[in-house]
């Protein structure tokens, strides 16, 4: 159990569910990902629920949330965030009309759960699809595949367009019996929908600013794709899209990634950053760990993908060397830190209390209005050091700038704050972030030393998520894209059949695989087409019904067969 938080978790997890929450799992990392806005905690116990490695009992990361702030035109805050829930909530369950910028108590209720849907359920699914099972009712898909919320009540003012899906039949209707399945990013993807406009905020007693989050949380481990880019196994994936359903425009907008990083043994933790990869980690103050012992290891959350910056502004908000290139998103503009309110820290640098402290900590900003400084702890009121967006930029690994290790600061339980921005933010605009969280070992190192493989594995992250298709293993394993753009039409001749068929399309089938499909869902014949014309021996099939399944790099189609 860590800190003091027992004592409002018994009433604030009487709501909780199996579907108001799920495990992001499908690789070496257990993380609990939560419905309003925060995650890797778990409310029932008040345990830490980010395991790296799954079921060793060690947790490196205690809680995580985004937060969001920005100033009307009159100046005032608005501000929605997340921490512990001990002292309230910001967000609440379900979209918000497009109309109003409100939701009502049914809409709220219906959306008060997370879904959950892997590539394995996918397959199965578009195997059962094809060989006819859905439409016979002989199988039945996941819940959440029949429940994913791809549209809101448009009738009510919500959007018709919520969670991603791919409509096999292009009618922009999702319905899976009509072959229509979930959308997801990598090999397994929790999806959930928020706001900050429902009730008071009551966490950060700030203003709210009216928006819709709809968040995918995901991670992969197809072997294809965990062969080429390992570092995978131990990354997880958030992709936050962010509506403004309000008639306001917000200046100087900030949008921070919190983090409570508990890495193992809290208490003698340090952080630091590398601002130009857009990486924030932290790491052990000592070599040894009370839970994780010797070698623990450097958890990191980078910064792939920010905000839209403001056109012109001269600044190289990306960190990329280019000012004011066509499309540039803020990233990772300022990274700072707070300490819990425990041990010999001073009292303005400790846990956020009202709306401007988690804006100005968003911003580098102390509690009293002080900004960071970029010496000693980075909190020197009246100290002549300039001040600086950054805490900690230096390497301790090679002894080099403002570090925590070099520094002998004292250990403890640090949270840090990512803050992208600023930006303006438009009535009815939306914007997407996107953020890895990326465990590193090393058998042979610990602390400081780690740092150099932490951002050589968090390159490659970097650099598999630049990928313009990203592979996983609906596309490795069905060998449908899900770029996919063209549904053929396949013809089989004769057919019904008793020997031979002829497999022909108005596309060129060339290169495309072929795969025929019992009544069972098995797969009792599969080849790849080499010629326009293509024919079928089905001297060794039994008599029955079959689907027979076309499918090349962007074309998909099938078709059923009978032997008689």
């Amino acid at each position: 159990m860590k800190k003091n938080l027992l004592i409002l978790f018994a009433a604030l997890a009487a709501g909780l569910s199996s579907q108001t929450q799920a495990y992001l799992d499908i690789n070496n990392v257990k993380a609990l990902i939560m419905n309003r806005n925060d995650m890797f905690w778990n409310l029932a116990s008040g345990n830490a629920s980010y395991e790296v490695p799954k079921n060793s009992g060690k947790h490196c990361n205690f809680a995580s949330s985004v937060w969001l702030g920005g100033l009307d035109g009159g100046g005032q805050l608005h501000m929605a965030g997340m921490t512990y829930r001990q002292n309230g909530v910001d967000f609440w369950l379900g979209p918000l009309d497009t109309i109003s910028g409100n939701i009502d108590n049914a809409t709220s209720n219906n959306f008060d759960k997370v879904w959950k849907v892997s590539t394995n359920d996918i397959n199965s699914f578009l195997v059962a699809y094809a060989n006819g099972s859905i439409t016979a009712n002989t199988y039945v898909p996941t819940n959440d595949i029949l429940t994913w919320p791809a549209h809101g009540n448009v009738s009510g003012g919500y959007s018709h367009y919520l969670a991603p899906f791919i409509d096999v039949d292009n009618d922009g209707i999702y319905n899976p019996y009509n072959g229509d399945y979930p959308k997801i990013k990598g090999d397994q993807m929790i999806f959930y929908v928020c706001n900050d406009k429902k009730s008071s905020h009551t966490e950060t007693q700030g203003v709210a600013l009216g928006v819709e989050i709809q968040v995918s949380a995901y991670a992969y481990n197809c072997p294809a794709v965990l062969a080429s880019y390992p570092e995978l196994n131990n990354t997880t994936f958030y992709n936050y899209k962010v509506f403004n359903r309000s008639s306001i425009q917000y200046n100087s907008t900030m949008v921070g990634i919190w983090s409570d990083v508990d890495l193992g043994n809290y208490t003698d933790d340090y952080i630091g950053c590398d601002p130009q990869a857009s990486i924030g980690y932290a790491y052990n103050a000592d070599s040894l760990d009370g839970s994780y012992g010797n070698f623990p290891p450097i958890t990191s959350y980078q910064v792939l993908k920010g905000p839209l910056a403001n056109p012109m502004d001269a600044v190289d908000n990306n960190h990329n060397g280019l000012i004011d290139e066509p499309m540039e998103d803020t990233r990772f503009n300022n990274f700072m830190y707070y300490n819990n309110n425990i041990g010999a820290f001073p009292p303005q640098t400790n846990n956020p209390g009202v709306a401007i402290h988690y804006y100005n900590y968003m911003r580098s900003i102390w509690l009293d209005g002080s900004p960071l400084k970029g010496d000693s702890t980075g909190y020197l009121y009246g100290n002549s050091s300039p001040a600086i967006p950054y805490a900690y930029p230096g390497n301790p690994q090679l002894n080099t700038g403002w570090n925590e290790y070099t520094k002998n600061n004292l250990k403890g339980d640090r949270r840090f704050i990512i803050g992208n921005g600023p930006f303006t933010f438009l009535p009815n605009a939306v914007f997407e972030m996107d953020f890895s969280v990326l465990t590193t070992f090393d058998s042979s190192a610990t602390g400081h030393k780690n740092i150099a493989k932490m951002k050589n594995q968090n390159a490659v992250v970097k650099n598999f998520y630049d990928l313009a298709n990203k592979p996983s293993c609906i596309a490795l394993v069905s060998g449908i894209s899900e770029t996919m753009i063209e549904k053929i039409n396949v013809s089989i001749v004769p057919n019904p059949a008793s020997d031979l068929i002829y497999i022909y399309s108005s596309k060129d089938l060339t290169n495309s695989e072929i795969k025929l499909y019992n009544s069972l869902g098995q797969v009792v014949f599969s080849d790849k087409i080499l010629s326009e014309t293509y024919k079928v021996n089905l001297k060794d099939l039994s008599n029955g019904l079959y689907i027979v399944e076309i499918k090349g790099d962007h074309i998909f189609g099938n078709s059923k067969m009978i032997k008689n």
